[in-house]
């Protein structure tokens, strides 16, 4: 187990046991949710192995989700752990796709898409059809995949803070492309993803110039507060 996981998981699992001490099923169901994606990203990067916790921790806030009929809950659950399915082939040679993983996933990213439009819930959706892209193209169906990955770029406007998923789904259409044969529309889309990270990282830059700017001048205010009482006191 990494360090970091360690440090990153102390604070919930302390909530989770204070949650559950206390029959807190909210609380609890929160913090299940949280754990699971932490184990998911850890299973993505370093330790396959922890994707059974990854999964234990999802169905306990699926169960409490159902029990509680929070159905935002259900939705966000139901989508990771299609998106955990999907992980388990990542490390799988491509020509070895274990067929019963996929099918799990869709089905979990089915049920998850389905609650959304009952719920008319545009982000959940929005993020679940994000994990429909990624399905396809394990399945290689890449012009499904494109069809998903279209519909996601023309509905970031409901995300907030949407910077990460324009990437994530620049950097999807510049893979399918590249499978479809289209060089030209693969280099269009790798050049909108360097725009748009050098665009973000400019923004940063001036926010923190502006952050930096107002702090300067609150600080001669302040001193000029301060010289100013002085002449006064002497």
């Amino acid at each position: 187990m990494s360090t970091w996981y360690c440090l990153l998981c102390l604070t919930f699992l302390q909530a989770k046991a204070i949650a559950e001490d206390n029959n807190y099923e909210t609380e609890a169901m929160q913090t299940y949710l949280l754990l699971g994606q932490i184990a998911k990203v850890v299973v993505e990067n370093e330790e396959y192995k922890r994707i059974q916790e990854a999964f234990l921790l999802f169905h306990q806030a699926l169960e409490l989700a159902e029990k509680q009929s929070d159905t935002l809950t259900m939705i966000t659950t139901l989508m990771h752990i299609g998106d955990a399915y999907i992980s388990l082939n990542r490390f799988v040679d491509p020509d070895k796709i274990v067929k019963e993983h996929q099918q799990n996933a869709k089905k979990h990213l089915d049920e998850a898409m389905n609650l959304a439009l009952l719920k008319n819930a545009p982000v959940p959706l929005t993020l679940t059809r994000m994990a429909m892209v990624r399905w396809n193209n394990v399945e290689k169906n890449y012009a499904k995949s494109l069809e998903y990955a279209i519909d996601v770029l023309d509905n970031t406007e409901s995300i907030p803070e949407n910077y990460s998923l324009l990437l994530q789904v620049y950097d999807h259409l510049v893979h399918i492309y590249s499978r479809l044969g289209d060089a030209d529309a693969a280099i269009a889309w790798h050049n909108q993803f360097r725009y748009t990270m050098m665009k973000e990282s400019d923004n940063k830059l001036h926010r923190a110039l502006q952050e930096m700017s107002v702090q300067y001048e609150t600080a001669e205010k302040q001193l000029e507060i301060e010289r100013q009482q002085t002449e006064i006191e002497l």
